[in-house]
């Protein structure tokens, strides 16, 4: 008699579609002789959005280049996150039709299939297009608790409990790992250098209104409080959404750079 099995597939999609490990296991005629895929827990994030912020956001005054045209309003799915989600859900239609689970263009019967996700429009627009490219004959509900843009909390690292005793640990093994906060941000300055030069960062519409030509965080702090999730204040966080939106202008324009030469000034 064949066992079944019960396959986790975490595929944590931070930017972009990254499959688990367990899905692309190639499994000898041995193992599908023992074993019979019986269901599949899918998790993920969102795919591709554009930048969390927009308009005269920070990123942009301290770039002497004209940033890329996002395909989508600030914090959304973008149009390339869009593709690459289809294409993840039809990656994993494939591979199920395959495990013998669900037939070709099956269409789910009652709970055989259920899809939750958080209720920003990014995470939203994620399951829907997933879904596209996993069920394309279906019309498949997407399951969400609050109206649009309001976080749900079972996706949200919030603190559920917090006092200054509880705060002061926190931050006690923040000084503790990686010789401290402080000393791990001092440690990529290289990377903070080189992206100053890529942004032309001493041309900046911020360098030439006289506030800043550098990057800075000697005045890192984080606030910590009960309902919110950690929150960082201060210079770095200025690192991170320029590094944020580099980072997701390349991976959003990776289809136009196939075929096409980027316009003059974009910065990727």
């Amino acid at each position: 008699m064949k066992q079944t099995k019960t396959w986790l597939c975490a595929a944590i999609l931070t930017l972009y579609g990254t499959t688990g490990a367990t899905a692309q296991t190639p499994r000898s005629d041995a193992f599908h002789e023992k074993y019979q895929l019986k269901e599949v827990v899918v998790m993920s994030r969102h795919n591709i959005r554009s930048p969390l912020t927009s308009g005269g956001a920070g990123y942009m005054r301290v770039c002497a280049h004209e940033w890329f045209p996002w395909s989508s309003p600030s914090s959304q799915l973008s149009l390339r996150g869009g593709v690459l989600e289809t294409e993840m859900g039809q990656f994993f239609r494939k591979w199920v039709v395959n495990e013998g689970l669900i037939p070709d263009n099956y269409i789910p019967q009652d709970d055989d299939v259920y899809f939750y996700a958080n209720s920003r429009q990014r995470t939203m627009a994620t399951a829907k297009y997933f879904s596209a490219g996993f069920l394309p004959y279906a019309n498949v509900e997407i399951h969400r608790k609050y109206t649009e843009d309001k976080m749900d909390p079972m996706f949200t690292p919030q603190f559920t409990k917090m006092n200054e005793q509880y705060r002061q640990q926190i931050i006690s093994e923040l000084n503790t790992m990686h010789g401290g906060y402080q000393t791990w941000m001092n440690s990529l300055k290289p990377q903070m250098d080189l992206m100053e030069q890529v942004i032309d960062m001493a041309h900046s519409p911020a360098a030439l209104a006289g506030d800043t030509v550098h990057f800075w965080f000697d005045d890192t702090t984080f606030k910590l409080e009960k309902g919110s999730e950690p929150k960082m204040q201060g210079g770095f966080t200025l690192v991170n959404c320029v590094a944020d939106a580099l980072t997701l202008q390349c991976y959003e324009s990776e289809s136009l750079t196939a075929s096409l030469p980027m316009p003059t000034g974009y910065i990727c």
